[in-house]
């Protein structure tokens, strides 16, 4: 019966202001592998940059590595007569030497970006030389090497900082900031905005640097690098889930430190009783409903404030009117009063697509529309009102099974998936492009023998997670006490046996 009785609640667009990170702080002692590279040439000095605003362009959501082969790269891949310095093995891109690398060596996109996001995960596997991402560049051939890089370079782990590779030399240090957040040798996972001259840099979850090139002519459209540094030792570099957004909101995605510090002690319950009706039998036990906070940080740019939230209810007996929006304030950790965001039936969870536009809801109910068309359970499309937070009903589609209590949306914006407790399945709708949704495109009916007859006779699908790189989805059965695990196709929308 509690498990009826919680409250779901996604947040969902921040309202922030971004801070700057000093261009050049104090500089740090650095490890072995690149104080000698430093000491060869002193850090540029520090010249005041102007502001290039972002450039304008398609936004795509681009996966980099497909996890089987590095088509869409080049480099030294050890064909048409190059060093097999790049590979992949169980789904991660390997660079790996075993003799000396007098030139660092790239692994190179063939596409080329100016303003993108990129987030992928990085392992050091071997040697203590750090690797990094390159941008803004060229390829420099005359150095030596076919596939090395003239540019900025994002480096990581054991020395961090930007460094303007046969340019400046070190043009940033943040490694002040960056090595007690850092892994040495274990996954770290990175995201790279480079929006017209500002680079901001977010490792394991925290801003390191918030930077911008003082000189603009040095930025071209070009690939993007993978380094594998020169040494003279082995060493191996790992990545893998590498995902470029082309032309993105200017907001980071992946901050995610300062919002678990700042609530998870905080909050207090949160009433959202409808206005009192003078005329109306008062069935009110004046208890406040339960909230289960879950937050999920989906903005951060450096000195966050505020957040929005929206809370999906329960509308049943009156006790709410559907989804609700609250400002909370990090500093504090006081949530404002909810107010009604729109009405609906018993949104019981929502979900907030990637670019901020749309709210995705389940509804355990039948008729969960405004429009009460759609019979058994249902999943409902709102767009945002960007300045009031509020929520405009756009569709709804049948969630095939009936009592859907979990969604959630691929990394792309693409497609929902969800999990339907009452019919122990789960489905997948595609998203169109103005947000509405599509009908299911995949469904999954569970079978087999419960965990405790005494407690469940059937499956019960209780949530459905996508992976980091949105290649399987997991979905928990209460019921069979398993967890399925399908393929995800993101492109036709279905799932598949594992």
């Amino acid at each position: 019966m509690l498990r009826h009785r919680l409250l779901s609640i996604a947040s969902a667009l921040a309202v922030v202001s971004s801070f700057l990170i000093a261009g050049a702080s104090s500089p740090a002692a650095e490890p072995p592998a690149v104080k000698k590279e430093a000491e060869k040439k002193e850090a540029a000095p520090v010249v005041e940059a102007p502001i290039v605003a972002p450039r304008e362009g398609k936004r795509e959501v681009i996966e980099l590595f497909n996890g089987k082969d590095l088509q869409g790269w080049v480099g030294h891949t050890g064909k048409d007569g190059t060093k097999p310095y790049w590979s992949v093995a169980d789904g991660v891109i390997v660079g790996r030497n075993e003799e000396e690398i007098k030139v660092s060596t790239y692994l190179l996109t063939e596409r080329k970006f100016t303003d993108f996001r990129l987030t992928f995960d990085f392992k050091l596997a071997k040697s203590e030389m750090h690797s990094g991402v390159a941008i803004w560049g060229k390829l420099a051939p005359e150095k030596g090497d076919p596939f090395t890089y003239a540019g900025q370079l994002v480096m990581f782990p054991s020395g961090y900082g930007f460094y303007d590779l046969y340019g400046r030399a070190m043009i940033h240090q943040n490694a002040a900031l960056a090595k007690p957040v850092g892994k040495q040798h274990d996954w770290n996972h990175i995201e790279v905005l480079a929006q017209g001259n500002r680079i901001r840099f977010v490792l394991n979850g925290k801003l390191i640097s918030d930077w911008r090139e003082p000189l603009p002519d040095r930025i071209n459209e070009a690939p993007i690098g993978l380094q594998l540094h020169s040494n003279k030792v082995p060493q191996e570099v790992q990545f893998k889930n590498v995902v470029v957004e082309t032309f993105p909101e200017d907001k980071l995605r992946t901050v995610t430190e300062v919002t678990q510090q700042r609530t998870e002690t905080k909050l207090k319950q949160v009433s959202f009783k409808k206005p009192a009706d003078k005329n109306a039998a008062d069935n009110d036990d004046g208890k406040a409903e339960p909230l289960a906070f879950t937050p999920a940080c989906c903005a951060g740019l450096g000195d966050v404030k505020k957040f929005r939230v929206y809370f999906g209810t329960y509308t049943a007996k009156d006790k709410s009117d559907g989804i609700y929006r609250s400002e909370l304030d990090l500093a504090t950790g006081k949530l404002s009063a909810p107010e009604l965001a729109v009405a609906t039936k018993s949104p019981s969870f929502l979900v907030v697509s990637p670019s901020r536009k749309f709210v995705y809801a389940v509804g355990e109910s039948g008729g969960s529309s405004p429009d009460g068309k759609t019979k058994g359970g249902a999943v409902s499309a709102f767009s945002v009102d960007e300045a009031t937070g509020n929520l405009t009903f756009i569709n709804e589609q049948s969630s095939v099974g009936s009592g859907p209590c979990h969604i959630t949306i691929d990394n792309a914006g693409k497609n929902v998936l969800i999990a339907n407790y009452g019919g122990g399945d789960c489905g997948v709708l595609p998203i169109n492009a103005d947000g509405s949704l599509a009908p299911m495109s995949s469904h999954v009916q569970h079978a087999g023998e419960v965990a405790d007859p005494k407690r469940q006779r059937s499956p019960h699908a209780h949530s459905i997670n996508l992976d980091p790189a949105n290649r399987f989805a997991f979905c928990a059965d209460l019921g069979l006490d398993k967890i399925f695990i399908y393929r995800f196709d993101g492109a036709s929308g279905k799932l598949a046996p594992n």
